[in-house]
Formats: structure tokens, sequence, C-alpha cells
């Protein structure tokens, strides 16, 4: 019995250290991904490179995607949804990716990190969710972080530093969708449709953008967005398969953190992308991150990770940690037990 349970231990310390060396590998990969996205901006439009990652992501995710789900992979049930939330990723990434062009990658995502304290806020008008003190101050001290970066008092703002909070804007609205769309609809059939939205707006808003507007202003957000569209040469092909190749990748290695792993322990681990985000744009761009802009990484991690704790009690309280098993596969969609009033009483004081 003992080498039995000794043995069920071992095997649980291994699926948690492969849960957590995956989603640090997904990490790494997301930030290498937007090192190369900085990188080729400089010669391509954002929506550009959008459709081009987008489509070259498509076809390898399609494949794995109907090997191990079949057509029942693109069956959307609910169609509307999807189409709301492509349009709001794509305005969010759309955004996100012009701040990148003018802003350091550092500064850039901890702007868009907020998206969890957005949620969190924006789930009390959509999701009739309530909100105890203890996730009220965390609100509070991640905006603290916000206005720390963006130091809007000071000489030194950068106007487009609204862009990455208009993305996380608009990525709390879809991930609050999502939760909608997650009772009828698999994550795979999210990430597909997703793609398949980023691609057609990009070639749609290009088109429109053109069409409005014969003569791209030479600077500026519009230029970023609109400037002509050039073929890639050489090694440009190399860095557009690497960058669709780690969105694909990436989302794979989520799948397997979270089967491995509980997600209350996976979970906190998406923010070391603020930590390896400045330490490889300082190696490889030579981006100096500013001590306003720790300061407000720092605020908002603890913020973020203060949330998803108290999150994550209250969830235990009511049904155990979700796992990909529950959240990618088909017809395994966890619903939400009825809560009894002291279980609402205590998800009032988180």
């Amino acid at each position: 019995m003992a080498e039995t349970r000794t043995a069920e231990l071992a095997e649980s310390s291994d699926r948690l250290g492969v849960g957590i060396g995956s989603i640090q590998a997904a990490v790494l990969l997301f930030v290498t991904a937007d090192l190369l996205m900085k990188d080729l901006l400089g010669a391509f439009p954002v929506w550009q490179l959008q459709f081009l990652r987008s489509f070259l992501g498509l076809i390898p995710f399609a494949l794995v995607a109907w090997l191990f789900m079949g057509s029942n992979a693109f069956k959307a049930q609910r169609p509307s949804l999807h189409l709301i939330r492509g349009i709001l990723g794509f305005i969010a990434y759309s955004t996100y990716y012009v701040a990148l062009s003018y802003m350091p990658i550092a500064q850039t995502a901890a702007l868009f990190y907020t998206s969890p304290i957005l949620i969190t806020l924006f789930s009390v008008p959509m999701l009739g969710e309530k909100l105890g003190i203890h996730r009220i101050v965390a609100v509070v001290v991640g905006f603290c972080g916000v206005m720390v970066i963006l130091r809007p008092d000071a000489d030194g703002f950068n106007p487009y530093s609204l862009l990455p909070i208009l993305c996380a804007v608009c990525y709390a609205i879809s991930m609050i969708i999502i939760r909608r769309a997650s009772v009828t609809e698999t994550a795979v059939t999210v990430a597909f449709y997703t793609n398949v939205s980023f691609a057609s707006f990009s070639l749609l808003a290009s088109g429109i953008g053109w069409s409005f507007l014969p003569e791209v202003p030479p600077d500026g957000p519009l230029n970023a967005l609109l400037k002509p569209w050039t073929s890639p040469q050489g090694n440009q092909w190399l860095m557009l398969g690497a960058l669709a190749l780690s969105g694909v990748v990436g989302h794979l290695l989520i799948a397997k953190a979270y089967r491995s792993a509980p997600a209350s322990v996976i979970a906190p681990f998406d923010y070391t992308y603020l930590v390896w985000a400045p330490i490889l744009a300082y190696l490889i761009l030579g981006e100096v991150p500013t001590q306003s802009t720790l300061a407000g990484i720092a605020m908002i991690m603890g913020s973020g990770l203060y949330i998803g704790y108290r999150e994550s009690r209250t969830r235990g309280r009511q049904e155990p940690p979700p796992t990909a098993d529950s959240i990618i596969l088909p017809n395994t969609t966890p619903r939400t037990p009825p809560t009894s009033p002291a279980d609402e009483v205590q998800r009032g004081n988180d």
C-alpha cells in the first residue's frame, strides 16, 4: 500500500512538472513570436502580418484539429458569438501590434496584462458576478500599476500606450463571450474561427482602408496598418513561418499543460511572460525597461495573481479545478453546479 501511494505521488509530481514545463515553453514561444513580430513590423503593415500569421497557422492547426476531433472541430453552434469575438479579437490584436511598433515590448505587454483585471471588473455587469472587498482592492492596485506605467502627468507620456489598454478591453470582453459560448463550443472550434476571422478581417480592412485613403500618411498608426503590402524575401519567409508555427505549438503546449495539472497551478505561470519579455527584449533588441515600467509590472502581476488566487478559492468550493480535458475536448465542457446561499455569501466576500 505504501509503495502504491509513493508511486502515485511520484506520478502526480511528474505530471505537475510536465504541466509547468509546458506552460513555460508556451510563454517563451509567445514572447519569441512578439519579438519576431516587432522586427517584421519594420518591413510589413500590421494587417499583412496578421493575415499571413493567421493563414499560415490555420493550415497546420486545422490538420491537428481534424486528426483529434474530425469534422466536429469546425461545427459552430453559435456563429454569431464567433463573429462578435472575431471582431473584438481583430481590433484587440490590431491595436496591440500598432502599439508594439512604437513602444518597448515590456511596457506594451504589461498594459495588455490588465485584461484579467478587466475581466473581473466586466464580469459584474455582463455575467452578474459579485465582487468582494479582496478583489476590489486587487483591481484598484492593478489600475494603480497602469497609472505608474502610463505616467499621464509626466513629460514622457506616450499616447500610443493607450492602445494596449484598448486591446485589453476588447480582449476581456471577448473572453467573457467565450464564457458564454463554452456551454456549446469547444476551445478548438473557438480557436479555429478566431484565426479565420483574423485572416478575413485583415484582408477586408486593408481593402477598405486603401479605398478611402489612397494616400497613406508617412507615419503614425494609419501607416502601420495601411502601408502597401510587400512580398516577403528570403529569411522573412522563415520568420513568418516561425511566427505562425509558434502560435500553433504554443496553444498545443497550453493544452498539454492544462491536461497535466490543475488550472489553479498552471494559470499563475502565464504571468512569467512579464518576466521573460523584458529580459529577452533587452538581450535581443537592447530595450531597457524604465523603473516605472518595472514597478507597474510588479503591481499588475501582483493584482492579477491575487485575483486568480481568490477565484480559485471560490471555484474550489464549488467544483474541482478544471483541466484541459474539460476545456479542450468535445462534449466535456464543465457546467457550473448550483450554489448554496452560503456559497453566494462567501463569493461576495471574495
